[in-house]
């Protein structure tokens, strides 16, 4: 039992690394390219953090593009854009797969396991209004500017 005691402090951890993310996703994109081998053409993917989102995107291998695979980090052109700091959705099918989430909701969904070990996870019922208002805050947020 002693064995799997830290792992109650995961949420916690990857909601600290998360939140270093975002901050950095403000200022550059930082990512991961890597190509698999399907029964047709080659496909390549990204799964990155970029203004204020994670972002995962598949599409078609393209020659054009010199990367084969691994970390990318590029900064981004212009000053920091604090209205799209919070992140954006964005879902594509066609012609590749597109799918972005702010990684503020991210945050939002991690914050019950992130802070539930200090609190043995016996929530009061203030905690969880709060945590509710928080949802229905970014919930009208992001409604209004899709």
């Amino acid at each position: 039992m002693r064995l799997l005691y830290p792992l109650k402090y995961v949420p916690a951890i990857v909601s600290c690394l998360l939140l270093i993310l975002w901050c950095v996703s403000l200022v550059a994109e930082v990512g991961y390219f890597h190509r698999t081998l399907r029964h047709g053409p080659r496909v390549r993917g990204y799964l990155g953090f970029a203004r204020g989102s994670l972002v995962y995107s598949i599409y078609p291998y393209l020659e054009l593009i010199p990367q084969d695979g691994g970390l990318v980090a590029q900064r981004l052109p212009g000053p920091i854009n604090l209205r799209r700091s919070l992140g954006y959705f964005q879902y594509q099918r066609h012609p590749w797969l597109v799918t972005a989430i702010p990684i503020c909701w991210v945050l939002t969904a991690l914050l019950p396991l992130a802070i539930g070990p200090w609190y043995r996870y016996r929530f009061a019922s203030w905690m969880y209004f709060a945590w509710t208002a928080l949802i229905a805050g970014q919930a009208a947020y992001f409604a209004t500017r899709m």
